[in-house]
């Protein structure tokens, strides 16, 4: 008995009704904008060695041909001495480039000698448990945490002998909420991931260098905002850290407050608000409190 065939089944024209899995591709080469990169930290920490050895050099060369001039125009004496002193100076700058990451720990202790303990109990545990958890995010070991007695809204993080100082004001720790406060620390550790802590600790230690700071201006532009932005990323959260600079940027500084000081001036770089005084730095300054929080702000 012949057997009868099945008509061939038309395929539904309805769509699946629940959700399609799509598998995802991903690209091995990509990478995070908001990722500090090897390189980046390697031109952040050479860019204070370069400017010694950049200044060395023309030392160097204006001393010799001053000497020349003078051996050829007065007696050779004058002309040796010039050369003798412009040497002398050279090799005295690169022995002082030895001692450049000493300087830096010293830094640490000298700024907190200019202030005085400040906050409550309370304070210094609620800083001490936003530093702890985000040290484990940036990969940070031996964080000590400080408030200081200070009513402009400030913080520092700086290398000492046992790993960190994280320096906060008291009047930061009074007035910012919890989300501000973890924007804060999130900046100041993003510094030392991308390599910026070690040059701007050299250029506030070399106090009377003028050139060294002209130099920070000239070579990062941006390492405050650059800052922020890994910051943010890490916290997840650019809101709170765009609400804390606009709190930077509305307080008043007025003396006997060390941000009103020739200190702070010099040591302005390691600072989460290096211009928090007013001052407006070079022409078109992205590292300024307003500018930074506007960037987020759009982010």
């Amino acid at each position: 008995m012949a057997q009868r065939r099945r008509p061939p089944q038309r395929r539904s024209s309805r769509r699946p009704s629940g959700p399609v899995y799509v598998a995802p591709v991903l690209d091995p080469t990509w990478k995070s904008p908001y990722e500090a990169s090897s390189a980046e930290r390697d031109a952040r920490e050479g860019a204070l060695q370069r400017l010694v050895v950049r200044r060395v050099v023309l030392v160097t060369v204006i001393s010799v041909i001053a000497g020349a001039l003078l051996a050829l125009t007065t007696h050779w004496s004058f002309g040796l001495g010039v050369v003798v002193v412009g040497v002398a100076y050279s090799a005295l700058s690169l022995r002082a480039r030895g001692r450049q990451s000493e300087r830096q720990i010293g830094l640490a202790a000298s700024l907190i000698t200019r202030f005085d303990v400040g906050g409550t109990p309370q304070d210094r545990q609620r800083l001490a448990t936003i530093a702890e958890r985000l040290a484990a995010s940036f990969g940070l070991d031996g964080v000590t945490c400080m408030v200081v007695r200070d009513d402009v809204p400030n913080a520092a993080l700086l290398s000492d002998r046992h790993g960190f100082s994280l320096v906060v004001t008291s009047g930061m720790m009074s007035t910012f909420d919890l989300i501000e406060l973890e924007g804060v620390v999130a900046h100041c550790m993003a510094r030392q991931r991308l390599g910026y802590l070690g040059l701007t600790s050299a250029v506030a230690a070399t106090a009377n260098d003028e050139s060294a700071r002209r130099a920070m201006a000239r070579e990062c532009p941006d390492f405050a905002l650059r800052a922020d932005e890994v910051g943010a990323a890490t916290i997840r959260y650019p809101v709170g850290l765009a609400a804390a600079l606009r709190r930077c940027a509305a307080a008043r500084v007025e003396a006997p407050s060390y941000f009103a000081s020739e200190d702070y001036a010099r040591e302005r770089f390691v600072w989460f608000d290096p211009y928090v005084d007013g001052y407006q730095g070079v022409a078109e300054n992205r590292n300024l409190a307003t500018v930074r929080a506007g960037a987020l702000e759009e982010w």
